[in-house]
């Protein structure tokens, strides 16, 4: 049976490394994709019901959620937001590897899901030599029809790089044979090659991730059996209380700095609304997500034999995280003045979507690891991430920064249209709305990059196919003659 699973996986994994070539490549975004990595999580379905492998429970809530994040290729076109639902997808593919019907998602550790991670970029590397050369047992399926066609192809696999080599270098040798070749075969070498790489590239790392979910043994896990060494209560309070004494330490000086805005740019000379936002906003965020990690490890490392010690170490850590609920609300407010001075960006919407996450993950850490519970801590803060994210889709950030700008505009403050016309195309309805408030230089540059967008998207294939580019394309249709008509006034009004 695991020679027939493994055949099955080769195959499916060279379709699936075909179809990527011909309906993501050069594309990588819209209908494309999403129907690519549906075709994933359906290969996982079939193998699996095929292969009788007891997978973790809630695999099937993993897979359904790998295929909500696909849909941000359908709804949204901003790379930024399809490139963190591809990451959350491809976290919800990675906890579908992990085998055994005793393992409970919902009660992983951080450690099991970074082994998970670790393991899957293990297999998806050396997987398919595995399988090729170890799983599946060419000499067993020789037989009668089945004989030749196993030597045919393993002689066409062999054979297939060599005449390639020899025949480029060849054609490069010899001008004739050059001629001779292009005029036989009519070929395009570059291109053949970039599609073999492409497709052979994919192919690999697929074979790989589905081996090591239907095949391979499941990789020990030596961390939750026992700990290298453990903490007592003394250097865990001494690592809490040092922490905790600089973070108020901090917090008493720079009180009026941290929390002081506008007040304190207006009455400080050579300070500006860009110098207060700036300056400690990353180095707070930084200190945030370096915290955090700290606090989990100190739980996992310290002995506790002593409920006293449960006891301490728990009031130590409650005062730390309202401490850094301190720094966070600081962050926010640096980055909402900033916001309100010089308008929204791409960086700025997702910093604060960190920190937003950042502080649910802290509140999820008093109610799971201080609680006692902090088996559950894992797949809450995952399932965190995958709340922040679908935020986001819903939220539509370009559409969010376009809006804003644009009143920023109406107020009388300076806005950055270049970068306004370089938001993707989530942000057409908003651009097109606002076009008639902007003054006359603003206007015609907009209207300028609108219509060249206009282009872009006829050119579009069915593959880059999503809701905000076929929005977008049939507003800017329907508003291209007051496009042009803003664009030329350009040389009229002159």
């Amino acid at each position: 049976m695991k020679r027939t699973i493994a055949v099955v996986v080769l195959f499916v994994s060279l379709c699936l490394g075909v179809i990527a070539d011909v309906i993501v490549r050069d594309v990588a975004s819209g209908l494309g994709m999403f129907l690519w990595i549906c075709g994933v999580a359906c290969a996982v379905w079939v193998l699996q019901h095929l292969a009788r492998v007891e997978l973790a429970q809630g695999w099937k809530w993993m897979t359904a959620a790998a295929i909500v994040m696909a849909g941000a290729f359908l709804w949204r076109d901003s790379e930024a937001v399809q490139a963190y639902a591809f990451l959350a997808a491809a976290g919800a593919g990675i906890l579908t590897t992990l085998r055994g019907n005793q393992t409970r998602l919902e009660a992983l550790g951080m450690l099991e899901c970074g082994h998970a991670a670790v393991a899957s970029v293990f297999h998806a590397a050396i997987g398919l030599p595995m399988l090729v050369f170890s799983d599946i047992r060419w000499e067993e399926m020789k037989a009668g029809r089945a004989s030749r066609m196993v030597d045919v192809v393993r002689g066409l696999a062999i054979a297939g790089p060599v005449i390639l080599v020899i025949g480029a270098l060849f054609v490069g040798a010899d001008a004739v044979f050059k001629s001779l070749v292009y005029e036989v075969f009519d070929i395009d070498l570059a291109w053949i090659m970039k599609h073999i790489f492409f497709t052979g590239f994919i192919t690999w790392g697929i074979a790989g991730f589905l081996r090591g979910t239907f095949i391979a043994k499941p990789a020990p896990f030596p961390y939750a059996e026992r700990k290298i060494f453990s903490l007592g209560m003394t250097e865990v309070g001494i690592v809490l209380g040092s922490s905790i004494l600089l973070f108020g330490l901090f917090i008493a000086v720079q009180f009026r700095y941290l929390f002081g805005g506008a007040d304190l740019v207006l009455v400080t000379p050579s300070m500006t609304y860009a110098d207060y936002a700036r300056r400690g906003f990353f180095e707070l965020t930084t200190v945030v997500a370096i915290v955090l990690p700290l606090l989990l490890a100190l739980d996992w490392l310290l002995r506790k034999e002593n409920p006293a010690h449960v006891r301490i170490f728990r009031i130590l850590t409650a005062t730390q995280i309202v401490l850094l609920f301190a720094v966070i609300a600081s962050a926010l407010q640096r980055m909402l003045l900033y916001q309100q001075e010089y308008g929204l960006t791409e960086s700025r919407i997702y910093t604060v979507a960190f920190m937003g996450w950042m502080a649910l993950v802290l509140v999820w850490y008093g109610l799971t690891v201080l609680a006692g519970r902090r088996s559950r801590f894992a797949i809450g803060a995952v399932g965190g991430a995958f709340i922040t994210i679908l935020i986001l889709l819903v939220l539509n950030p370009d559409d969010l920064i376009a809006r804003t700008n644009i009143q920023r505009a109406n107020e009388g403050k300076s806005i950055d249209t270049r970068y306004l016309s370089q938001l993707s195309d989530d942000a057409v309805p908003a651009l097109m709305e606002g076009l008639p408030t902007l003054d006359r230089e603003s206007r015609i540059a907009v209207a300028h990059n609108l219509l060249q967008r206009k282009q872009r998207l006829e050119a579009r294939d069915w593959r880059s196919w999503n809701w905000s580019s076929h929005a977008a394309l049939q507003t800017l249709s329907a508003h291209e003659e007051q496009l042009r008509a803003t664009a030329h006034s350009s040389t009229s009004g002159r």
